[in-house]
């Protein structure tokens, strides 16, 4: 949806860095809350449902700008260390 891109682009404008390390570099957006999260509660099950709810899928209070790295983290997901090293370079 473009509301995700546009809710991204903004967070990102508005944190300008990783909140957690303070890099700037492949910086992404993340939901505090996450996205699924309010999608059950909300019990959106199409885009017309989410349109209803843009003001609270996409509430720039609930997100935060990591980079690449940070976001891994955030998330339990494996680093490539290459990746990661060629971040900080």
């Amino acid at each position: 949806m473009s509301e995700n891109r546009k809710w991204s682009d903004a967070v990102k404008a508005r944190d300008k860095s990783c909140k957690r390390c303070g890099g700037v570099k492949n910086l992404e957006s993340h939901h505090i809350k996450p996205l699924a999260e309010l999608i059950d509660l909300l019990q959106i099950k199409n885009k017309n449902d989410a349109r209803f709810h843009v003001s609270t899928l996409w509430n720039l209070d609930n997100g935060e700008t990591l980079c690449k790295v940070c976001h891994y983290l955030e998330h339990g997901r494996i680093i490539n260390i290459r990746e990661s090293i060629q971040q900080v370079a």
